[in-house]
Formats: structure tokens, C-alpha cells, sequence
């Protein structure tokens, strides 16, 4: 539960920086794909996003989210990143690219 916290309370400071984030949109837009991303992580920590992706974007659908998944994916993406060692906070606050 304390990780849990933790990390909602890491997006909601680091959300503006991140570079998927639409104009307008609010960390609360996104906050069920950032859940999705860190929930996900935990519950398959043997695999790469890439690999689990279908399940995580069934997932990110049962929080009934604010966004379509493919909008979405960028959040989840970068949570999951984060707890996997993908990347570092310095590259989150700067925010991060994928091509």
C-alpha cells in the first residue's frame, strides 16, 4: 500500500514534464494509466511492457478510464519504466521519448 502511495504521489509531481501530455489534460487523466503501468509492473515482473501490453490495456479499460488507451499508453509505459529500471528520475522529469 506504502509503494502504492508513493508512487501516485511521484506521478502527480512528475506528470506535467512528461511529453505524452495533451494540453488541458490533468495528472487525474492519466492517473489510471500511471496505476495500470506500476500495478501492471508488480503483477508481471519477469516481462517486458511490450509483452504484456494486451493485458495491461485490459487492465487500464476495467479503471474506467478518462482516455482512450492508445492515448493513455505513454503514462502507463513510463510507470512501468520507472519501477523496471528503464529509466532514471532525472530522465522523467525531463521527460521521456519513445520513438
Amino acid at each position: 500500500m506504502k509503494a502504492k502511495m508513493e508512487e501516485e504521489k511521484y506521478w502527480k509531481e512528475h506528470h506535467n514534464h512528461q511529453p505524452f501530455v495533451k494540453p488541458g489534460h490533468t495528472y487525474e487523466h492519466y492517473a489510471a494509466a500511471y496505476r495500470t503501468g506500476y500495478e501492471g509492473f508488480h503483477k508481471h515482473p519477469d516481462k517486458k511492457f511490450e509483452e504484456v501490453e494486451r493485458d495491461l490495456a485490459r487492465d487500464y479499460q476495467q479503471h474506467g478510464p478518462a482516455l482512450p488507451w492508445e492515448d493513455a499508453k505513454g503514462a502507463a509505459r513510463i510507470a512501468w519504466d520507472r519501477l523496471a529500471g528503464v529509466i532514471t528520475p532525472r530522465d522523467v522529469s525531463r521527460g521521456v521519448r519513445y520513438d
